[in-house]
């Protein structure tokens, strides 16, 4: 069955520059943005062309933007165990909050040696760097150049919590072998 209707053509080739069209023999100027019937200044083709890739480009934009910030944090974590000085452990704080008693952080060991009792001695301190006070916990055995993240709960006698005080602004950490220092 055959309607009456002409097959639709395929929209027209517009060049880079928005102005000309291709008619399948030469570029042909197109015409200035005309009046829709409302009294609108209607977009040309070139307009309503451009505009139809703006989804697929900010969401290549997201994606892009998402895997440098995923890359930058694994040369983060790399380079943190890299420049951990010889003889030493490393010591990071990542996450603590004001009236919580839990803190978190990561611990690289590049003493030359494992040590099977390290002690992580946490550093609150106030906005003047005043120390507030501090807490030591054992961080369980780690092998030589090991990397481990931890996470404490500050407790006190009776197991009451202690919780980072209202005017702690800074908690920094440090540690020894408890084992070698005893």
């Amino acid at each position: 069955m055959r309607s009456g209707k002409p097959p639709a053509s395929p929209p027209p080739t517009v060049s880079p520059d928005g102005r000309f069209y291709w008619d399948g023999q030469r570029w042909v100027p197109l015409p200035a943005a005309g009046k829709t019937s409302d009294g609108q200044t209607a977009p040309s083709t070139a307009q309503a062309s451009s505009n139809s890739g703006c989804g697929p480009v900010a969401l290549a934009l997201v994606v892009i933007a998402i895997g440098i910030v995923i890359i930058v944090a694994v040369e983060s974590a790399r380079n943190s165990a890299a420049n951990c000085p010889s003889g030493q452990f490393c010591v990071t704080v990542t996450h603590w909050q004001s009236g919580s008693a839990d803190v978190s952080g990561t611990i690289i060991n590049a003493t030359g040696s494992g040590c099977s009792d390290p002690e992580i001695t946490l550093h609150l301190s106030d906005h003047n760097n005043a120390k507030v006070r501090d807490f030591t916990f054992g961080a369980g055995d780690l092998a030589n150049d090991a990397t481990r993240n931890w996470t404490t709960h500050m407790v006190g006698l009776l197991y009451v919590d202690l919780p980072a005080e209202p005017n702690v602004t800074q908690i920094t950490a440090d540690a020894v072998c408890a084992d070698q220092h005893g």
